[in-house]
């Protein structure tokens, strides 16, 4: 991939509390180019939502840097701002996302007025930008929802309505943090089928964050599995789902209803905790192959728990931070 629109470069961020430092993001190198979608992978508290955070300038990075088009991250709130319209965020809950009290014109209005988008466009009003990106989002017609409050819609058509609200403002990225996991299974494949439409139509880079690997079976071009702070696989989605090297990817991959010819793998031992990395290969002490006895019949047992795991070089188009996977480098 060449020239990508975001370029992510030994991305590390830590929150410290009463003299104990959390790694949320630890090293990570991901980019991430125009016109794709990305599902960025991983259980509750694998740094995923931070990383997405850190994008969008809400949180600053301890370490590394982050380029959109060609330029580091801006800093300043004038510069943020400009940023931020080209790049947005879409919340997993739509009801928490919209303000109780205000239509879904004045919803889709807010942002328009907040980046002066009217004086922008090519002489359409407020009304009829509001309209448009209503009908973007599959709400037609768009009239019958301009006085409708957040309780009076369906989920499918309050996470619509976020939407809306982000295409007003023409970005160029999306970054969706579990957009459809609030919503009904029937109303889940509207919604990634409404992303790929606007990414086919708009041009638009999607980073969908989810912990779901059936999303991204859906809707991704490539995936990147987070493990406690780090990328711990990436690649084309085709290859990652039909050939998962890293034994997290699989044990995720195993309880995916699509893969019911798969055995379910049940992790064991304490989910991450970013202030306790273990050495090792982070994903030792839960590690299946080891507990089944592949490490030790590969003899790499010893090392998984004491060598610690490279940063994944994403450059490689597909890699794992196995040393099983690896086992040459172990």
């Amino acid at each position: 991939m060449t020239d990508p629109l975001l370029r992510i470069r030994d991305l590390a961020v830590e929150f410290s509390a009463r003299g104990v430092v959390a790694r949320a993001v630890d090293g990570v190198d991901l980019d991430i180019g125009a016109r794709e979608i990305v599902a960025l992978v991983g259980e509750s508290g694998s740094g995923k939502t931070t990383l997405a955070r850190t994008l969008l300038g809400l949180e600053r990075p301890t370490a590394g840097g982050i380029e959109f088009d060609g330029s580091p991250l801006p800093t300043t709130v004038r510069r943020l701002r400009a940023y931020r319209r080209r790049v947005q965020l879409v919340l997993q809950d739509p009801t928490g996302s919209l303000n109780p009290r205000q239509t879904v014109y004045e919803s889709v209005a807010e942002g328009i007025r907040i980046h002066r988008m009217v004086a922008k466009s090519d002489g359409a009003t407020e009304i009829d930008l509001v309209a448009r990106s209503l009908t973007r989002s599959g709400l037609r017609p768009p009239e019958n929802f301009f006085l409708r409050y957040p309780h009076e819609l369906s989920g499918g058509q309050r996470q619509r309505v976020v939407i809306a609200g982000a295409m007003a403002l023409e970005p160029e990225v999306l970054i969706a943090d579990e957009p459809v996991s609030s919503l009904d299974a029937s109303i889940r494949g509207e919604i990634l089928a409404l992303l790929l439409r606007l990414r086919d139509e708009f041009g638009l880079t999607v980073l969908v964050v989810t912990h779901d690997l059936g999303l991204a079976w859906n809707i991704a071009d490539r995936i990147a599995v987070m493990y406690l702070g780090r990328l711990v696989e990436h690649g084309p989605a085709e290859r990652v789902l039909s050939d998962p090297q890293h034994p997290y990817t699989q044990a995720l991959l195993s309880v995916v209803p699509e893969m019911h010819h798969i055995e379910p793998i049940v992790l064991t031992g304490e989910t991450p905790d970013p202030t306790r990395i273990p050495g090792g290969c982070r994903f030792h002490p839960r590690c299946p192959a080891l507990l089944d006895g592949r490490a030790e019949a590969a003899g790499i047992a010893d090392v998984c728990g004491t060598k610690p795991m490279p940063v994944l070089d994403t450059a490689r188009g597909a890699a794992a931070a196995c040393w099983l996977a690896n086992p040459s480098s172990s």
